[in-house]
């Protein structure tokens, strides 16, 4: 009697982004392998299939598998779909008179999502 179920492995948790103010995006990845003492492996069910359309947020991806003895095994990862970049571009003018002469001093920044933490620091 078997009573193994099938060992299953795959590419894991998906992240990707998306433009800003859109609705989703599809995500592709490679199926998952099952192999199975038996050699013989069923897909049951999957929730999505690679190349499905994602919304903004994280979704989990199921998929379960069983073996010609009724052993079954899910495996799960999931997809984050993130939207857009975040930009904050700040302008300083500095004006300043020495003598006769008056100076403009301008400095600039940008900002992405990935280093909005160091607004503080800058």
């Amino acid at each position: 009697m078997d009573l193994t179920p099938p060992v299953v492995s795959g590419s894991g948790d998906q992240t990707v982004t998306t433009p800003l103010g859109s609705e989703g995006t599809s995500v592709t990845w490679i199926e998952p392998t099952v192999t199975d003492n038996s050699g013989r492996v069923t897909l049951v069910s999957r929730s999505h299939s690679p190349g499905s359309q994602f919304p903004p947020g994280t979704t989990t991806v199921t998929y379960v598998y069983s073996d010609p003895s009724g052993n079954t095994v899910t495996y799960e990862f999931d997809v984050t779909v993130v939207e857009g970049n975040l930009f904050i571009f700040y302008f300083y003018l500095f004006v300043f008179q020495h003598k006769t002469q008056i100076h403009l001093i301008y400095l600039t920044k940008l900002f992405t999502d990935c280093d909005c933490k160091s607004l503080s620091q800058w």
